[in-house]
């Protein structure tokens, strides 16, 4: 039983679309719905500036176009599962959503973020080789920074204001973390601070019809399988200001059933975190 794996923000790299044989139409596709040029950025430019609102936009289409491409090579999924943003696509790959309705919630969703990171700057950190009590405890202690991401066993995310993260930072290499990589991310993903951007999201999946998952979409937003279309929505409005708990998902899809897991997207970021939880991986 394979689940395709979606990957999100932090998977980008440049020329991501060039090789995807579908990429093209789904970005003229995403120019007309959403007014974004995602041709140069995506496939032209050998080192693109990505733009805060129109990060989340690229990464979906690529994603979905790298989902085409992986129907040649890979069995059909029996389950999918998306990190953060990779949630959208996993929702087109359960016909949840279609293509179209699910680039205008995660224009949506990449615009409201952007607008609320650059009224409140964040940053984002991620922590190796600490124990989660011990980095809740210092991020309880300091106040505005917060475990984001729990991606496995030895490697969380925590995020927050640049104060907050960079003094968390110090006391985390205090308390024995391996290694300590600053994202470049400006904005405080899943937390409270992106209530803002949450609540626009909710406004737009009020408008937007969902439909029962074809297959099994498991939410990192409470690791579960979500079958109620109005639970998948709540789930991706909690997911944006809440932790993403990709370990506790994958770890509850095997306990399902799950055997094999393929990253489905750009960049490699999801077989490494698959890695660490001592999953197989394609």
């Amino acid at each position: 039983m394979i689940a395709w794996a979606f990957p999100g923000q932090g998977s980008q790299r440049a020329g991501m679309g060039a090789e995807l044989p579908r990429f093209a139409v789904l970005a003229a596709q995403a120019q007309r719905a959403v007014g974004i040029d995602l041709m140069q950025r995506c496939v032209h430019d050998p080192d693109p500036a990505w733009a805060p609102a129109e990060l989340q936009q690229a990464i979906f289409v690529t994603t979905r176009a790298a989902a085409a491409a992986a129907r040649d090579r890979l069995p059909p999924p029996s389950a999918v599962v998306g990190h953060s943003l990779g949630e959208y696509a996993a929702l087109v790959e359960a016909d949840v959503l279609d293509y179209e309705t699910a680039l205008r919630l995660v224009d949506v969703r990449g615009r409201a973020m952007a607008q609320t990171g650059a009224q409140a700057p964040g940053a984002m950190a991620a922590v190796v080789g600490l124990p989660h009590d011990t980095i809740a405890a210092i991020c309880t202690q300091l106040g505005d920074v917060w475990i984001a991401n729990v991606n496995s066993p030895r490697q969380i995310v925590v995020s927050g204001t640049l104060a907050a993260v960079a003094t968390a930072t110090e006391q985390l290499e205090r308390a024995g973390a391996r290694m300590i990589v600053r994202l470049p991310i400006a904005i405080a993903c899943h937390t409270p601070l992106m209530a803002p951007a949450a609540e626009r999201l909710r406004e737009a999946l009020a408008l937007t019809p969902l439909r029962p998952p074809r297959i099994p979409f498991y939410s990192c937003a409470d690791a579960a399988p979500k079958h109620d279309p109005r639970e998948i929505a709540q789930a991706l409005v909690d997911g944006v200001t809440r932790p993403v708990l990709f370990a506790a998902t994958v770890a509850r899809m095997r306990d399902d059933g799950v055997t094999d897991f393929a990253e489905v997207g750009p960049g490699r970021v999801l077989k490494g975190l698959l890695r660490d939880n001592e999953l197989t991986t394609k």
